[in-house]
């Protein structure tokens, strides 16, 4: 059970990532059409955040309300490279690096021991992150 719970929160903990990447994203773009998608972004973590939270409560464990150091390392270089590059390139280029690692999450907890009941809560996020996934990876290929 403490493996579960460990692993509900690292997932919580790259939505949140996720979340925190996209909302500084929509705070430096101008254009409304990337603020949209940004928010579209931002709010699918926010439900995946949600829909795992019951899991890991049931378990007697602290929902994780950080994002990871990698993230915080992720977001640092972003913002290191936007002083010498395109801004916007650079954004793009990095939140595709993090929609990369939030898929991939996603995919090793369907793998992993994890109770049964919480597959269909998995399988439903990993769908939605197949798509913003997509959404990223065609817009940073556009630039």
């Amino acid at each position: 059970m403490e493996n579960s719970a460990k692993k509900l929160n690292e997932l919580i903990k790259i939505c949140n990532d996720g979340k925190e990447f996209y909302t500084k994203g929509i705070q430096e773009v101008e254009s409304n059409k990337l603020k949209s998608l940004f928010t579209i972004m931002a709010t699918a973590r926010e439900k995946a955040i949600q829909d795992l939270e019951p899991f890991v409560e049931g378990r007697g464990y602290e929902v994780e309300s950080s994002g990871t150091v990698a993230g915080k390392i992720r977001q640092g270089y972003a913002a290191m490279q936007q002083v010498f590059r395109d801004d916007e390139k650079v954004l793009i280029e990095q939140l595709e690096e993090n929609e990369d690692r939030t898929l991939a999450a996603f995919k090793d907890a369907l793998n992993e021991d994890l109770p049964t009941n919480i597959d269909h809560v998995l399988s439903e996020n990993l769908a939605t992150f197949s798509q913003t996934h997509d959404a990223m990876r065609n817009l940073k290929k556009s630039l």
